[in-house]
């Protein structure tokens, strides 16, 4: 039996919404409406979905053709959803979720749906950037995750070394758009690499050999991009409690753990 008011699969239609809206916010939701479509259920998002920026909402739902558009009518999808999220009638969600199972499999089971996939879904093609090819990709700027520079640094040491990366191949990426608060840090000795735009930064990380990163929207982006092809490298910087947790978690990921 469900541990919700509702069964999903019993609906007319999915309304999704996201309390952040933050880019990996926004992928943790995006197998939802194939997976609703399977069994005949359209899917829409709530008209009061707060996104960082508009590349957020076209990227993920815009592009996505499992959504059929925007709605007013009460979400029952997303959000309220979460283990601690209230019920209608005021209750906490509580519930042991099975650990076992990934982080977008965890989602799709509190949505009455088999698990089924273990990375976030992204309908944008990206184009092969060739040059891009030999190369290591460094973003370590995130919007919710500050994180403890001095650690950060010897990390990218660790990982460059262990890896034997070579600085000529590293490039450091800066948006046109601002789209992080924290973690802005300029590394003088690794070249610049400019993104125009959230589908050009799709086309960098689908292209790219590695990627050096946080636990942030953009990790989130290149597992979705990358799925079950073996490259590039993903090594990501996360926080203790957020890797205990299982919180954006995915199984094709290099992580290295920190305490806040």
């Amino acid at each position: 039996m469900t541990k919700y008011e509702t069964n999903l699969l019993s609906v007319k239609r999915i309304v999704i919404k996201h309390p952040v809206g933050g880019l990996g916010d926004c992928l943790s939701l995006s197998t939802l409406p194939e997976m609703f479509a399977r069994h005949g259920i359209d899917s829409y998002i709530h008209s009061s979905q707060r996104y960082n920026n508009e590349e957020v909402q076209n990227l993920v739902w815009k592009s996505n053709p499992y959504v059929k558009g925007v709605t007013d009518e009460p979400p029952n999808a997303g959000g309220c959803r979460d283990i601690g999220a209230r019920m209608p009638d005021g209750k906490l969600v509580r519930c042991v979720e099975d650990l076992t199972l990934g982080f977008i499999s965890r989602i799709e089971v509190r949505h009455d749906l088999l698990a089924t996939n273990r990375y976030p879904s992204v309908y944008y093609a990206p184009r092969i950037i060739p040059r891009l090819r030999n190369i290591v990709i460094v973003d370590v700027g995130s919007i919710s995750m500050a994180s403890n520079i001095p650690a950060m640094l010897e990390y990218l040491d660790f990982v460059v070394s262990h890896y034997n990366y070579i600085g000529d191949n590293m490039r450091q990426v800066q948006f046109i758009q601002k789209v992080a608060n924290n973690n802005l840090m300029l590394l003088t000795n690794v070249e610049q690499y400019t993104i125009n735009s959230l589908e050009h930064y799709c086309d960098v990380l689908f292209s790219c050999h590695a990627l050096i990163t946080t636990h942030s929207g953009a990790h989130s982006l290149a597992i979705a991009l990358r799925r079950d092809r073996p490259g590039p490298t993903i090594h990501c910087f996360c926080p203790y409690d957020q890797f205990n947790r299982g919180q954006f978690i995915y199984d094709n990921v290099r992580y290295y753990t920190y305490p806040i």
